[in-house]
């Protein structure tokens, strides 16, 4: 009896021993997972389905401003300091929440360091389901990170025309060979941080891109040095968005706006634009129609180290009829990168000049250290 036992204990044992998923080691791996380091702090789950990502972006800004009337003036700043963290949770949702640190004096909602706050439902490469407060999908230059910029900040037509963070929900798609995507929002309207819609009317987004060559990434430059020709173009739509105007109530102005992108890439060689459209409608006045567009291209050494780009931009206000109200940007950058757009240093000389306001024109020089960690 007692050397059936000792067999039985020892089968069990044998067992134990080799049955997967059941040792000592296994064990503590379920437990505890793992953690490394990869473009910013990495933990997972033991099972996989919960990660976290932890990272930090960091610009330190000098610009040098010489006016066309009154004293020039240079100044430095911290213009970001973005903490994230993102990851899975649940196996299908991914998760990313950022703030930035940069943020100035905070005396309204919408100027709370809250950026990201978003979950994506991925199981279905085709409808990937987002819900929270995220970029809304329109102006490709905005949709690029700013730390992914080829100049040390976005053209004027950007930031004139393009979105902003807002809450709501969208759905994103591409497909297989990742030839094409789209995407399609419903939000707000009024700006990140709010506790209500209270612009009285919903912003709606859509954007479908083509990548005939395969899949183009929002990033600007050529790290991939790709021997064969690389292209994105797309097309936006934007409806009923923030009001551009803050001196004006957001319920006194209407507008729909298009945007044209194009990006091309082969070896050093890089070049994107956008070009956009805004029907813009006050109530009491006449609609009006204004445009903008911008161009860059630049060019990557072989190092992969040195890069020399230059960029044209133009905002354009309607007129009726009146004398031109431009406002043009012309710029030219150097870069030189440490470690492509995580460790940088950036340089760009450029000027401003406004058709009607005098007081806008200027040189501006502005040198740019990034560290992304």
């Amino acid at each position: 009896m007692r050397r059936l036992t000792a067999a039985i204990v020892v089968a069990i044992l044998g067992v134990c021993c080799f049955v997967p998923g059941v040792s000592a080691e296994e064990d503590d791996k379920k437990s505890w997972g793992k953690a490394g380091y990869n473009d910013g702090f990495k933990f997972e789950s033991g099972d996989g389905n919960f990660t976290l990502g932890i990272q930090n972006r960091v610009q330190i800004r000098f610009t040098h401003t010489d006016p066309e009337f009154g004293d020039s003036q240079g100044d430095f700043r911290i213009r970001r300091y973005k903490f994230k963290l993102a990851g899975t949770v649940y196996e299908h949702w991914k998760y990313a929440l950022q703030v930035n640190f940069a943020r100035r004096v905070i005396d309204t909602e919408s100027d709370q360091l809250l950026e990201d706050a978003a979950f994506v439902y991925t199981r279905n490469p085709w409808a990937n389901v987002w819900i929270g407060q995220y970029k809304a999908f329109f102006g490709r230059q905005f949709l690029t990170s700013s730390g992914s910029q080829q100049f040390v900040d976005r053209s004027i037509a950007s930031a004139r025309f393009s979105g902003r963070r807002q809450i709501g929900v969208s759905v994103t798609g591409r497909n297989e060979k990742k030839t094409f995507e789209y995407d399609a929002g419903l939000y707000n309207g009024n700006g990140p941080n709010q506790v209500a819609d209270d612009n009285g009317s919903y912003q709606t987004v859509a954007r479908v891109v083509w990548t005939p060559f395969g899949e183009y990434k929002l990033e600007e430059s050529s790290f991939d040095y790709p021997e064969s020709s690389k292209l994105a173009v797309g097309a936006s739509y934007n409806d009923n968005g923030l009001n551009p105007d803050p001196a004006l109530p957001l319920d006194e102005l209407e507008f729909t706006r298009y945007g044209f992108e194009a990006a091309y890439k082969i070896r050093g060689f890089n070049a994107v634009g956008e070009y956009y459209l805004e029907d813009l409608e006050e109530v009491g006045a006449e609609q009006q129609d204004n445009d903008g567009f911008y161009v860059q291209a630049g060019y990557l050494f072989p190092n992969k180290h040195f890069e020399i780009a230059g960029r044209y931009s133009v905002v354009s206000p309607d007129t009726g009829g009146a004398p031109s109200e431009d406002l043009t940007e012309a710029r030219v950058a150097f870069n030189w990168y440490l470690k492509k757009h995580k460790y940088k240093l950036q340089a760009d000389l450029g000027t401003l000049d406004s058709d009607s306001d005098p007081d806008a024109e200027a040189n501006i020089a502005r040198v740019q250290m990034q560290f992304r960690f």
